[in-house]
């Protein structure tokens, strides 16, 4: 039994890579984990914000020596998240593998890097300042410096440096040993010399005498108004014509926001469909109403949106000496949920909230966005916890116009058991003794009046089914998130809604890990204004549906989602469904409606609109979705017969048993075949073993559920 790569899904690769492009140096297998760690962060970074300068060859190099890394981090994480059972003898074998993966990498990024043009090698002694000259034609430019002898395994690092002015700028390179830094160079006034002290740390500071050559720049004034002329805030992207983001100072700063959130000033927005896509353009920055930007004479690119609710803008437009370099930019909504009793939010954002102070760039941030409800999560692994929050309850709340910002928290978390999400907590509940206990968290939860759920439902990512197979029959689980880092993947979401279990959908940007937030949300019906409170009775009645940039409309004889109707064989049930979307690139899936999983309409293409009736046979839930949203379900209860798909319920039983099964051996075992793991994905074995006797108890309640469904259905 040989755990691989090719065990895990495209979504699953996904976050794990993220994850563990990011952990830190306290990874367990040793030096070569953290340099590629180092390595895979400046390779694809200068993918993705220099690909402009980056020829053909070394872009296949980059691009390959991020694939064998990625290949190591996506094993070994595998691995620790224990997805089939191992011996210690194969875990060992495996994780060896991966070092070889990250050391292949880490020695191919390196020997690309040792021949990319104008890399500078720093003296090994100093003297008169070393002269280098970089172009600067927009908004940055990088060098590259190295030091130290080739073959051994060196460091990789990325340093910027802001210029605002004539002075010294002081690189520190840290610890001894060969090393090489991406040096990035921003906002230049204009040409002139740049003087850079490098700081090694294992010999003389050599200063570098750096030239620039940038154009001159002129004023630029962008003007954001809606409808009416007022100043709104927005996502927009400037673009050069190379594909360079250029960000103006009054852009949001994402420095400091917690883990993960570099020192940028701008997110990505590929996950979202109301976002124009196109290759190089899909990121952008947040800014509020007008604001200047200084830009050398030339044609640029400009998109902006406001969410999926306001059709997104897309121009170009010219700058140069006596032009009028103003520009406004009129947002349209094209049409107002909340007007219709619909108000949306995120249920998944991450983001540092040490003081009251931080609350201004999250409201900026997300009304942006157009998010009612921001959901802003600590998070936490088996040893500690991240992204702090100043409070919790009604005094970590923070409301303004348009919204509002509730603090909730994704802990427990596990690549054992799955993530969770409690969202409304009144204070948070880290306990490391019986951290693997996730049923006695909800209670906890549950009794501060929070809503709880689970994360990451749309595949078994963090062997989540686990966890889901043990609480989900014990009625302790409000909501499951199907909608996450730009994917919509029902499948598991069925196998519990094909058993007759009531699960709401919710949907998450996982923010920063998945790029702006809302770019993937959450839709909940309270037919009344805005109100945190009333959106989160919502969520948990399933008044909801998920969505990437689509809004869609559904009922079953004019009831929406959540809702439960009882019929009686033969009755007739009338269906609605549509989709709506004026953002300015509509969706081109078709529309579909589902029960018990199955496609019973579909439309054409073009086709926005779904009416038909169908006969109340069995129990059913159903719902309707497209390749971008999905709803909650409506379940029909017949002739008092629960919404199950009967027949495939003796097969999702099995399902069910085998991972209680799973969890059973995890428990016997003490916690030893569990891998402490890496920040932020750290396990705790110690308390695993503490929670042995609460999560065999919950087994049984668990094992006694499926047993009386298998009795239902006449079987064993």
């Amino acid at each position: 039994m040989r755990l691989t790569i090719r065990c895990l899904g495209l979504s699953v690769l996904i976050v794990l890579l993220w994850r563990a492009g990011r952990a830190s140096a306290e990874a367990p297998r040793g030096n070569w984990r953290a340099v590629a760690d180092g390595a895979r962060r400046v390779a694809l970074r200068l993918l993705q914000d220099y690909p402009f300068l980056v020829d053909a060859a070394h872009r296949d190099a980059l691009q390959k020596a991020v694939r064998e890394i990625g290949q190591g981090s996506g094993q070994q994480m595998a691995v620790l998240s224990l997805r089939r059972m191992m011996d210690a003898g194969e875990a060992r074998r495996s994780l060896e593998e991966s070092d070889a993966q990250f050391e292949k990498g880490a020695r191919a990024l390196a020997e690309t890097f040792a021949h990319w043009p104008g890399l500078f090698e720093i003296p090994g002694k100093a003297g008169a300042p070393v002269a280098h000259e970089i172009s600067i034609p927009h908004h940055a430019g990088i060098v590259i410096l190295h030091r130290g002898r080739s073959g051994a395994a060196p460091r990789f690092l990325w340093k910027t440096v802001r210029v605002h002015g004539p002075g010294r700028e002081v690189v520190k390179l840290g610890e001894p040993g060969p090393v090489f830094c991406i040096l990035e160079v921003l906002d230049p006034p204009g040409a002139g010399q740049l003087s850079v002290s490098v700081d090694d740390s294992a010999g003389p500071v050599v200063d570098l005498a750096l030239f620039l050559k940038t154009p001159a720049r002129l004023p630029v004034t962008v003007n954001l108004i809606d409808d009416a002329g007022k100043p709104v805030d927005a996502a927009v992207g400037i673009y050069s014509p190379r594909g360079e983001l250029l960000v103006p100072d009054a852009a949001v700063g994402f420095g400091g926001r917690g883990y993960f959130y570099e020192d940028t000033r701008y997110r990505d927005h590929a996950n979202a469909r109301y976002w124009p896509l196109g290759t190089g353009y899909t990121r952008c920055f947040f800014a509020r109403g007008r604001w200047r930007i200084d830009l050398p004479a030339g044609t640029y690119r400009l998109i902006a949106s406001k969410g999926p609710e306001y059709a997104s803008v897309e121009r170009s437009f010219t700058v140069g000496i006596g032009r009028d370099n103003n520009i406004p930019v009129k947002l349209h909504r094209w049409i107002d949920m909340s007007r219709r009793g619909w108000h949306s939010g995120d249920c998944h954002i991450h983001f540092a909230r040490p003081d009251a102070a931080a609350n201004e760039a999250l409201r900026l941030w997300t009304q942006a966005e157009d998010l009612r409800m921001s959901n802003v999560l600590r998070m936490g692994d088996g040893r500690g916890t991240y992204f702090e929050q100043y409070a919790f309850g009604k005094r970590g709340r923070f409301a303004g116009p348009g919204g509002a910002i509730v603090p909730g928290q994704e802990d427990p978390r596990t690549h054992v058991l799955g993530h969770t999400i409690s969202l409304n907590i009144q204070k948070p509940i880290h306990d490391e003794q019986n951290y693997y206990d996730y049923g006695s968290a909800f209670d906890a939860m549950h009794a501060q009046g929070a809503v709880v759920g689970y994360a990451h439902v749309y595949g078994d990512l963090f062997s989540v089914r686990r966890d889901m197979s043990l609480n989900v029959p014990r009625e302790k689980v409000d909501f499951a998130e199907i909608a996450d880092l730009g994917a919509i993947k029902p499948d598991l979401y069925y196998e519990f809604l094909n058993l007759g279990f009531r699960l709401p959908a919710a949907g998450g940007s996982d923010a920063p890990w998945g790029g702006s937030a809302g770019d993937v949300r959450t839709y909940v019906y309270t037919g009344k204004p805005f109100d945190a409170d009333e959106w989160l009775a919502g969520l948990r009645a399933g008044r909801t549906f998920v969505t990437q940039g689509p809004i869609l409309e559904f009922t079953v004889d004019g009831e929406r989602p959540g809702a439960e109707l009882e019929r009686k064989t033969g009755d007739q049930l009338r269906i609605h469904a549509r989709v709506e979307a004026g953002y300015g690139a509509a969706p081109t899936e078709p529309l579909q409606v589902v029960a018990n999983g199955e496609v019973i309409r579909e439309s054409s293409r073009g086709a926005a609109t779904l009416d038909f009736e169908i006969p109340a046979g069995s129990g059913m839930w159903i719902a309707a979705r497209t390749k971008s949203a999905h709803t909650s379900p409506v379940y029909v209860t017949v002739d008092g017969r629960r919404h199950w798909k009967l027949a495939d319920v003796p097969r999702l039983i099995d399902e069910r048993r085998r991972d209680l099964d799973e969890i059973e051996k995890l428990v016997a075992t003490g916690g030893a075949a569990i891998q402490p793991g890496p920040v932020p994905d750290r396990e705790n074995p110690p308390a695993f073993a503490r929670s042995a006797a609460e999560l065999r108890r919950a087994i049984e309640e668990a094992r006694a559920v499926y047993d009386k469904l298998a009795e239902a259905v006449g079987r064993p």
